[in-house]
């Protein structure tokens, strides 16, 4: 039993650790993807526009653009 219960802790840990690893990954894909949208809003120049930017960069963001 107890080594049952060592080994559903250590798979447990893993499968922790791979979320985490797969999260991070996500969250790299999103930070470089909001660096490419802003880029292309800067080219757009929208001049004082601020709320018709933001819009733009969060619907390029979720790929509508």
């Amino acid at each position: 039993m107890r080594k049952m219960i060592s080994i559903a802790v250590i798979i447990a840990l893993t499968a922790g650790a791979g979320a985490t690893a797969a999260a991070a990954a996500g969250g790299q894909k999103y930070k470089t993807k909001t660096e490419e949208c802003l880029e292309r809003a800067k080219a757009k120049k929208f001049g004082v526009h601020f709320i018709k930017r933001d819009r733009w960069i969060r619907k390029c963001i979720r790929g509508n653009v």
